[in-house]
């Protein structure tokens, strides 16, 4: 949005920030392993019906709560949802916390 602005209203190609940056590895990363470098590796439908999920250094409920009902979804069908992160975060109420 920001690079959007700064092409549109100020008329300017000028423009470099944090996401554009920090996201490049992650980008290269994902590229090399799935295929792609964008969006999610399977489809949402198929997370209610996942047997364990790992979230691992990340908080849904804060970061994508869109995506929250389908992690609530698979937990009421039995998936085990095992958060993997140090800090203090909604997702404490998943059955296993590290």
């Amino acid at each position: 949005m920001l690079g959007k602005f700064a092409r549109v209203a100020l008329k300017t190609k000028y423009i470099d920030y944090n996401g554009r940056l920090c996201m490049s590895a992650a980008a290269s990363a994902a590229s090399q392993t799935f295929g792609m470098d964008r969006g999610l590796t399977n489809s949402l439908s198929e997370v209610p019906f996942t047997k364990c999920i790992i979230l691992a250094g990340t908080n849904i409920a804060e970061c994508q709560p869109t995506i929250m009902p389908y992690f609530e979804k698979a937990k009421q069908n039995g998936a085990y949802i095992i958060a993997v992160d140090p800090r203090k975060q909604q997702q404490r109420k998943w059955p296993i916390y590290i």
